[in-house]
């Protein structure tokens, strides 16, 4: 230390939050106590740096995901008023929150909290929870557009039609996700929140399409009576979607070449991950700009040992950035010094 001015002296604190508090609070007091110490009781000559604060990082990443969550329900209620209307875009753009809010609770209830992996798990049950809404509201559309029956009989009618499908749906769903509970190891507290939340949000969304979309169509949507009738191939959706179809379904021999294309297609993007095409990753890596630095001595090693291992590591570092993981040579026996950048 006498020899270079810019390395001094320091203490390490290492403050982790206990089961169930917030990371991002913990961190902001410990800051802000921080702050007081150094105003208050510290000299001038001593100073205190934060050099990891993971409450940081997981606010950073729960705003991105609150904000994707946010950015794919708008997206999804754009594309509803698109091609539905209005209306029927408001009907499932209050479907959705609903259906957060009671899976949420039940999350409450349940001893899950919100994180990262929970919110991805909503984010996930975005794409599934919609789709007993919209199908509802479509199917109670054309009901009203038909005109055959009274407003409230045609709603009821129109969601006991569907009854069946969305059941299914929602069983199969169930079954799918359900078997992530039972991972164990390192990866079972991040599977267990999406085991949870997706069979329940899209459990919800069946209560939901069932109860709360069929009420809220009877009192936002307007019958618009056909003058000739429903017609659907007078949509334009119809005409494009026939003009695709049509051609595959004119000959047996077509049906038969477009499936083997499908089926070729499939061995293809199966032969990515297989072939290493792809990375295969299952977590995203912490992309961090710092080292991590290991010291292990001998037990009863003395301080000043300890120093002069941490000093060869120090003469290392100040060579330059390095990205490889390096073991530094000339210690003793049973003293090792690892070097990582990540």
């Amino acid at each position: 230390m006498r020899n270079n001015p810019n390395v001094y002296p320091a203490v390490a604190i290492s403050i982790a939050k206990k089961k169930g508090a917030n990371a991002v609070w913990v961190a902001k007091e410990v800051e802000d106590y921080f702050a007081k110490l150094k105003r208050d009781i510290f000299p001038p000559e001593v100073n205190f740096r934060i050099i990891r604060n993971y409450g940081k990082t997981a606010d950073d990443k729960i705003n991105n995901l609150v904000s994707s969550l946010l950015a794919a329900v708008l997206t999804v209620t754009v594309f509803i008023w698109i091609f539905l209307g209005w209306r029927a875009a408001l009907v499932v753009g209050l479907a959705v929150p609903i259906c957060y809010g009671i899976t949420l609770g039940l999350d409450l209830f349940a001893g899950y909290t919100i994180n990262r992996v929970t919110l991805f798990a909503l984010i996930l049950a975005l794409g599934l929870l919609v789709d007993d809404p919209i199908t509802g509201v479509d199917n109670i559309e054309r009901y009203l557009r038909a005109g055959r029956y009274p407003r409230r009989h045609s709603v009821v009618m129109a969601i006991g039609e569907i009854r069946g499908a969305l059941i299914m749906s929602t069983l199969a769903i169930i079954i799918s996700f359900a078997p992530l509970r039972f991972i164990t190891g390192m990866m079972g507290p991040y599977m267990a929140p999406m085991a949870f939340n997706v069979p329940v949000s899209v459990t919800v969304s069946t209560v939901v399409a069932f109860l709360v979309t069929p009420w809220l169509s009877y009192k936002l949507l307007k019958p618009s009576h056909e003058p000739t009738g429903y017609d659907i191939t007078a949509s334009g959706l119809f005409r494009v979607y026939a003009a695709l179809l049509k051609p595959l379904l004119h000959t047996r021999r077509r049906s038969w070449i477009f499936l083997a294309l499908i089926f070729v297609l499939f061995l293809v993007s199966m032969l990515f991950p297989a072939l290493r095409l792809v990375p295969l990753k299952l977590l995203p890596y912490d992309n961090k700009d710092e080292f991590q630095v290991v010291v292990d001595m001998p037990e009863g090693a003395t301080l000043e040992r300890t120093h002069g291992a941490v000093r060869r590591y120090v003469r290392l570092a100040e060579r330059g950035p390095d990205e490889r993981i390096e073991v530094v040579s000339g210690l003793k026996p049973g003293e090792q010094v690892i070097v990582a950048k990540r």
